[in-house]
């Protein structure tokens, strides 16, 4: 599934005043005010990262109600991204509210369905932190992470990890590795917009000279064969 990157426990969000109020009550904040409160904001970075939950977000989105006047928020508990755009979260078992992060003079309230869906996505369906493999440009932070995971699946112990890997331009793909006891199952997205999903049997490290290689071996589904996730120099 997606990271979560917990900075600050979940709290229930509450709405200054009647969480909405008529613009001739509330004196609009100056250009970039919102922006800059909400940008320093501590809250947590939702990851989307499988089908479902994208779907999830976009029916959320779909459903979701403008809401008149000007709005005046508490700092948001959550940030996700969905077909390259950013928006904020506030979200309770009874309601919740979405802002898009380059318009914060607007909100967006959930329908109860969707609020209760997303609240249990966020407390329930992902309550611990997936470890994870960032791949750069020049180095490889917490490989010793995919070796756990390595681990755990030679033992046959449920697993989950992502490995994150950043693009020329920025763009950011992630494939999440999950082994269920017989299997791996990798689903892969960029910037949030789902690429492909595979299933493999098994996972292998080679090494040729000062390089170390793992690769996914026996994979079957949007991708067929072996395939490289990452290589190392071996120091």
């Amino acid at each position: 599934m997606r990271k979560i990157t917990i900075i600050l426990s979940v709290i229930s969000f509450l709405l200054v005043g009647c969480s909405i109020e008529p613009k001739s009550q509330i004196s609009e904040p100056t250009t970039g005010q919102n922006e800059e409160i909400y940008s320093n904001a501590k809250l947590i970075e939702l990851e989307l990262n499988k089908a479902e939950e994208i779907e999830l977000f976009k029916e959320a989105l779909s459903d979701s109600k403008k809401e008149p006047g000007i709005v005046n928020m508490t700092n948001p508990q959550f940030q996700f991204s969905l077909d390259e755009e950013s928006f904020f979260l506030w979200v309770t078992e009874e309601s919740g509210a979405i802002m898009n992060i380059k318009d914060t003079h607007e909100i967006y309230t959930l329908s109860s369905t969707s609020a209760k869906e997303v609240y249990d996505f966020v407390n329930i369906g992902h309550s611990q932190q997936v470890e994870e493999v960032v791949y750069g440009h020049i180095d490889i932070q917490n490989l010793e992470g995919l070796d756990k995971f390595i681990q755990k699946v030679e033992n046959q112990k449920e697993a989950k990890l992502n490995i994150i890997q950043y693009g020329t331009e920025g763009q950011r793909g992630v494939r999440t590795l999950t082994f269920d006891g017989e299997q791996v199952n990798v689903f892969h997205s960029v910037d949030g917009n789902f690429i492909e999903e595979y299933n493999c049997e098994k996972i292998i490290i080679e090494t040729e000279e000062e390089i170390k290689k793992y690769f996914l071996s026996g994979c079957t589904g949007s991708f067929n064969g072996d395939f490289e996730l990452i290589s190392v120099l071996v120091t």
